[in-house]
């Protein structure tokens, strides 16, 4: 697995997650890339110029410097054009490089059909941020989407709940403690070798999969190498809870 397209594929995930769905502009691609580029850099370590040098230079001649690399990223997210695709094939190097490629554009791509929707009164990102904008339209979204078993994940909830392990495995919250009734029996069930990685149908059993909470879940598919202790490692070096956080402590003092 080569460093160049796991950190191109890291910054591709944040800015994904950082841009406005489904229609992000230009100029939202940009704020995001930025974001994304330095996020990256934070958790490797390592200095944003180098992480740009990933995607600006590395990707040539299919795509060189960064505005060719914006370009491509916003025909990708409005399902325009493959092209960004195509070019972090041809620099892949083996298996796992295109393993990883597979799962950012195939299990969670989305593709919107904008090419005659109609521009909404205030769509220029130039106007008076304090306009009211419009929101509503509807569109046409195609899934390509891993088919999950929910019996597994249900047995595995049950099993969790009934050895007292119904929370998150990473930040340790626990959504009866800090919702009531309304969070009773509710957490997310991870699967510790994720489905987009895999290759046909697999075997999963209870011990596969992992509770976290949603927002645990988010992180820990745009964090690197999909591990656990990674994102824990996160979560405490930025000043936040280890696993077993005393949900119900904070609610009791007003936290």
């Amino acid at each position: 697995m080569s460093e160049r397209i796991t950190e191109i594929v890291e910054v591709l995930a944040h800015i994904r997650s950082g841009v406005p769905d489904p229609a992000p502009t230009p100029r939202d691609v940009a704020a995001a890339r930025v974001k994304a580029t330095r996020h990256v850099a934070a958790v490797r370590g390592i200095a944003e110029d180098t992480v740009r040098d990933k995607y600006s230079r590395q990707l040539a001649p299919d795509i060189f410097h960064v505005p060719a690399f914006e370009r491509a990223v916003h025909a990708w997210l409005l399902g325009r054009d493959e092209g960004l695709r195509r070019a972090m094939e041809a620099h892949s190097v083996d298996d796992e490089d295109r393993k990883r490629i597979a799962a950012l554009f195939g299990s969670d791509a989305i593709v919107v059909n904008l090419d005659n929707a109609p521009d909404l009164p205030g769509d220029d990102p130039d106007t008076d941020p304090e306009l009211p904008r419009t929101e509503g339209r509807r569109v046409t979204r195609s899934h390509l989407i891993i088919e999950r078993n929910r019996n597994v994940v249900r047995q595995a909830k049950a099993a969790w709940e009934a050895a007292g392990t119904l929370r998150c495995e990473t930040c340790g919250f626990d959504f009866a403690s800090a919702y009531g009734a309304i969070g009773a029996g509710f957490i997310e069930a991870h699967h510790r070798h994720p489905l987009s990685l895999q290759h046909g149908l697999v075997e999963v059993r209870t011990s596969d999969l992992v509770p976290l909470c949603a927002n645990c879940h988010r992180m820990i598919h745009v964090c690197p190498d999909y591990s656990l202790d990674r994102l824990r490692s996160i979560i405490v070096a930025s000043g936040g809870p280890a696993t077993g956080w005393a949900w119900g402590k904070l609610s009791n003092s007003g936290g």
